[in-house]
């Protein structure tokens, strides 16, 4: 090109969107002056190819990230299976000793081995206690593998009968503490397409966890309500909370030691055990603490 015979030179850089940064320029030359109007289309050009490029730039940068998101879900998809067969494979291997343990306690107890004085007696009694919560500990650690869609057994249930057994499943426990325990049941809830006999596990599990961690004489109210056109919504509130608001997002997962799990052995996998069965039923376990209120465990079934 004869550069002696130019005239005008008219330069625009190309710039990043999202950064406000250059990324290159357009560069034109010619023997003519370049007019205003050539300015505000070569600018208008450049503005529309810089929108262009910043979307391939946010596309290919996305696809990235979506990799990297594969990636790591396939690795806690690994992870969570692995640590489901390891919990599996301890529950196995515990529930030979366990018996044994609870075949022994039996004995002693009906003083077959001999009679006991008071001492020996409590004793027997704790060492019962703790047979019979490491038994429903491995219950649980090998339901949370059996548990799957395939494996449910789902009916038509009304949820109020079943509400009336669980509450007759720990009536004992309640008068013996000197509790009460409320209800509130919309009359008109729908029939359900659920397992009955894992939806009453999770009732007695939220049962037994309100009557654990409540004082002597209080009060404990279960409800069924309809919570929208989609769902129905079971309820059981405590008088009063262990549980700070940092673990609210963290007392479903499985082993999760809050200062409530810790309080009483066994909520960190019952929690996580009913939120499953839940899931399964493609339901939502939640619940809501709050300070000198107390705490609702509460989960959502569909219609």
């Amino acid at each position: 090109m004869d550069t002696d015979a130019l005239l005008s030179y008219l330069e625009v850089p190309i710039m990043v969107v999202q950064e406000n940064e250059s990324m290159g320029v357009i560069l034109l030359a010619r023997r003519q002056p370049f007019l205003a109007r050539d300015q505000r289309l070569l600018f208008i050009l450049a503005y529309q190819l810089s929108k262009v490029l910043t979307t391939i730039q946010l596309f290919h940068q996305a696809q990235e990230q979506a990799r990297q998101l594969e990636e790591i879900n396939a690795l806690l998809r690994a992870q969570e299976i692995s640590r489901a067969e390891i919990l599996n494979d301890v529950a196995q291997e515990l529930r030979t000793p366990i018996t044994f343990v609870q075949s022994y306690v039996e004995l002693l107890h009906e003083e077959t081995l001999g009679s006991l004085n008071p001492a020996q007696e409590e004793a027997l009694r704790v060492l019962q206690e703790q047979a019979g919560l490491l038994a429903r500990l491995t219950r649980d650690l090998s339901m949370l593998k059996a548990i799957t869609p395939q494996t449910l057994r789902p009916e038509h249930v009304y949820m109020i009968p079943l509400l009336n057994q669980a509450l007759a499943n720990v009536q004992d426990t309640i008068e013996e503490q000197d509790k009460t325990i409320k209800t509130a049941f919309d009359p008109d809830l729908p029939l359900l397409w659920i397992d009955p006999d894992y939806i009453g596990q999770v009732l007695d599990i939220l049962l037994n966890n309100a009557i654990n961690f409540t004082p002597r004489e209080s009060a404990i109210t279960l409800s069924a309500r309809h919570y929208d056109d989609h769902h129905i919504r079971v309820a059981v509130t405590a008088e009063v909370t262990d549980i700070a608001q940092e673990e609210l997002a963290l007392i479903f997962g499985r082993l999760y030691q809050s200062r409530l799990g810790r309080k009483y052995p066994g909520i960190g996998i019952n929690l996580a055990l009913a939120q499953h069965i839940i899931t399964t039923h493609n339901g939502r376990l939640g619940v809501e603490a709050y300070e000198d209120k107390g705490n609702t465990f509460y989960f959502l079934l569909p219609k």
